[in-house]
Order: C-alpha cells, then sequence, then structure tokens
C-alpha cells in the first residue's frame, strides 16, 4: 500500500511534501491540478561532448524520475532541514 501523502500547498499550482524510501528522505516536489496533487516528474541531463543531452534508458526511452531533493537518513535530513530554516531565517 502506498504511504499516504501530505501535500503542502505553495500557491495555486504547486506543492511540496515529504517522503521516505528505504530509510532516505526527500522533499517531493508536486503540481496541483483542479482536484488533486501530482508528483511532479522530470527528464535528467548529462553532459554530453560540450551540451546538456536527456539520458535514455537502454530501450531507447528517455528516463523521466520524480523530482526531489535528497536528504539523506532521518537524523542527516532533520539537520539539514534545521540549517535550511536557520539560513532563511537570517536573510
Amino acid at each position: 500500500m502506498e504511504q499516504e501523502k501530505h501535500w503542502l500547498k505553495i500557491d495555486t499550482y504547486n506543492a511540496v511534501r515529504l517522503s521516505e524510501y528505504r530509510g532516505k528522505w526527500s522533499i517531493m516536489a508536486g503540481s496541483r491540478g483542479d482536484n488533486d496533487t501530482y508528483d511532479k516528474w522530470c527528464n535528467p541531463l548529462k553532459w554530453h561532448n560540450g551540451e546538456n543531452v536527456a539520458v535514455k534508458k537502454k530501450d531507447g526511452d528517455l528516463l523521466v524520475l520524480p523530482f526531489q531533493v535528497l536528504l539523506g537518513e532521518k537524523d542527516q535530513a532533520i539537520n539539514i532541514l534545521k540549517n535550511i530554516l536557520r539560513e532563511l531565517e537570517t536573510r
């Protein structure tokens, strides 16, 4: 069963949520629709021959991943988020 998603609304079109997968925590980006909020997905790029090129899977299809910021294991994630909050408060 998929974990319940607790989205935090940013504005009309965007949201974020905290996610845990195999002991690693991430901040996930979301898109808000009329009735629901969905994970944002992205196509990673790699540097090849002097330009950014979309990463493809072995079958030739584009690689698509959820848009996320990895924070690490729980204690590390808490420390990172505290530091981000501290920096935000001082700016």
